[in-house]
């Protein structure tokens, strides 16, 4: 069965605040799938929670799930991907990535960046954490950081983050680095990071993602929409593009030191 179907077919035993969320779904379905929890839920004037029940009783895991459901229902697949225009699909694709770069001077402001930076350079410890297809990201950000003189751990396993997460103080910095803003398992690292009032740095390339809410700063791009949905293939470039804007200005503060040492260490592994 359908999932616009069945939300048709079980509109009747919705509560009122769950029809609010169906309607805006059944009248704009691709409008729907583009948004996060958080848009859907303020757009139909509803809790993050009501959004998840409505998920449920429409056979759904949860609310990832059901916007991959939905994407595959309506036709967002690689018809709609193609990015071969006039110019030719190397262009195109090129073209779009670079829009992607451009656009982030106007979303994650000069004002955002050096408080970013300044979290950073006044932590003790730094411990950037990610999920899935992320955690590469968090791996190369901390050794970065570490290059650069910071004590900066990443873990690759969640058992490990929460060990680390857990000894945190008012002194530490946790990075939180996720492309959709809703990874349960960074929600989890910054809710026990705040507990341990440890600062919060939020890195993502999802407008209005649940995860905003709980960092102290957030820096926050945009992908190529339409790809947001399709797990595999969404980019990663505005992450990339922000963690070299942070690491290019803090590069610029650094003077002499383990990060200029640990330079010249790397340096004796290479002809």
């Amino acid at each position: 069965m359908q999932l616009l179907n069945t939300i048709k077919k079980r509109y009747s035993g919705f509560y009122k605040a769950e029809r609010r969320v169906a309607d805006l779904i059944l009248s704009e379905p691709e409008k729907a799938v583009s948004m996060v929890i958080t848009e859907l839920a303020d757009q139909s004037g509803v809790s993050e929670a009501t959004v998840l029940r409505l998920c449920r009783k429409i056979d759904c895991e949860g609310y990832s799930q059901f916007r991959l459901k939905l994407a595959n229902e309506i036709g967002l697949n690689k018809s709609q991907l193609s990015f071969k225009g006039a110019e030719g699909a190397n262009e195109s694709i090129f073209g779009r990535l670079s829009e992607v770069i451009k656009n982030l001077s106007s979303q994650v402001t000069e004002t955002q960046l050096e408080a970013a930076q300044q979290l950073i350079t006044s932590s003790t410890l730094i411990y950037v954490v990610a999920t899935g297809n992320t955690i590469p990201l968090a791996q190369e950000f901390a050794f970065r950081l570490s290059r650069l003189g910071k004590r900066a751990f990443a873990d690759s396993h969640m058992e490990g983050n929460i060990k680390n997460v857990n000894l945190a103080t008012a002194s530490d910095l946790v990075i939180g680095i996720s492309h959709g803003g809703d990874s349960l398992s960074v929600i989890q690292m910054f809710e026990l990071a705040k507990e341990r009032k440890a600062k919060r740095l939020l890195i993502c390339g999802t407008p209005h993602a649940p995860l905003s809410k709980l960092a102290d700063i957030a820096l926050v791009g945009e992908g190529i929409v339409e790809l947001q949905c399709n797990p595999g293939v969404s980019t990663h470039i505005s992450e990339y593009a922000i963690i070299d804007a942070l690491v290019f200005g803090l590069f610029c503060q650094t003077e002499s030191g383990a990060g200029k040492d640990m330079d010249l260490m790397i340096s004796t592994t290479k002809v």
